[in-house]
């Protein structure tokens, strides 16, 4: 099985003064991309949306959009594990029904699957997936109906690496490794 984290660069600060108020909420990670790898992480879960203030590509996780270079990241991440099977998996969070944000990120995908192919997984929804024959399960789903009040509000506070059996699993997803 291979350890992940979800919404791996949410350990990044927020690219807007008001995304501070979002990140009890919205915060999954407190360790850099690096120290997950070396605490075992094998599978990063990016979240992109279109900043339109910008005009760029940013990682996200709901409303909330953080700082960082995607590109100069997904290059760190492939050039550090470039001996290990280590996977991306490279998902929009924003508007799919919007056709210039859709149309944008399929050219963006086509051209990181084009140069990254063997590390790649792009995850279309938000729900278990299947691709290339790996089962990929998000542990840390905060909306789930398993998920109590309080762990809704304070993500931190719930679900550890742990308490969670994943023998039959090929990627597991976790907050806060």
């Amino acid at each position: 099985m291979i350890i992940g984290t979800n919404n791996s660069m949410t350990y990044l600060k927020p690219k807007y003064w008001w995304g501070y108020f979002l990140l009890p909420f919205f915060r999954c990670q407190r360790k850099s991309w690096y120290k997950q790898y070396l605490t075992g992480v094998r599978c990063f879960d990016i979240k992109v949306k279109f900043d339109y203030l910008d005009n760029i590509i940013t990682f996200a996780n709901g409303p909330l959009l953080l700082r960082g270079d995607v590109f100069e990241i997904i290059q760190s991440i492939i050039e550090k594990s470039c001996n290990d099977n280590t996977y991306i998996i490279f998902s929009y969070a924003g508007d799919f029904r919007n056709k210039y944000e859709k149309e944008k990120f399929v050219n963006i995908c086509n051209a990181l699957k084009d140069r990254y192919k063997n590390v790649l997984l792009v995850k279309v929804n938000h729900r278990s997936i299947t691709y290339n024959n790996l089962r990929i399960i998000n542990y840390s789903n905060k909306y789930s109906n398993s998920s109590k009040l309080y762990e809704k509000i304070f993500p931190f506070l719930y679900r550890k690496k742990d308490e969670i059996s994943t023998e039959h699993e090929d990627i597991a997803l976790y907050d806060f490794i």
